[in-house]
């Protein structure tokens, strides 16, 4: 939390979110992508757990993380393997652009194409 200048921990940090979700009778997502593309996975491997741990003691605070197949083993430890497969933390497997590739990238490029297109045309008419 020093990285980003706050005054606060981790564990003030999650109380505040959870406090937010309450006012707000919302939940509020953590969302952390491609864990195992970090260059030290052991840093999940040995501390996935103890933060699931601390976000599971707030009720209006969901984690959600992406990990590409294959990698689990090595960003996971077996426990938090085995509650997966347990369902007691939920899966949800997501093929990305495996079936039709160019399709899919053309059409995410022609939408990115034109949102940029009509930024601009908001600019150059403010």
């Amino acid at each position: 939390m020093e990285r980003f200048d706050f005054s606060f921990g981790f564990l003030e940090f999650l109380d505040i979110l959870d406090i937010l979700g309450e006012t707000k009778n919302e939940t509020i997502y953590i969302f952390i992508d491609a864990i195992n593309e970090t260059s030290c996975k052991d840093v999940w491997k040995n501390g996935l757990a103890k933060i699931i741990a601390e976000i599971n003691k707030h009720k209006h605070i969901k984690l959600v993380l992406s990990i590409r197949t294959g990698y689990e083993k090595l960003v996971l430890e077996e426990k938090t393997i085995e509650r997966i497969q347990n369902k007691e933390i939920l899966q949800i497997k997501h093929s990305g652009f495996q079936d039709d590739f160019i399709s899919e990238l053309t059409q995410q490029f022609s939408y990115k194409h034109a949102e940029n297109n009509n930024q601009q045309d908001k600019e150059d008419w403010s």
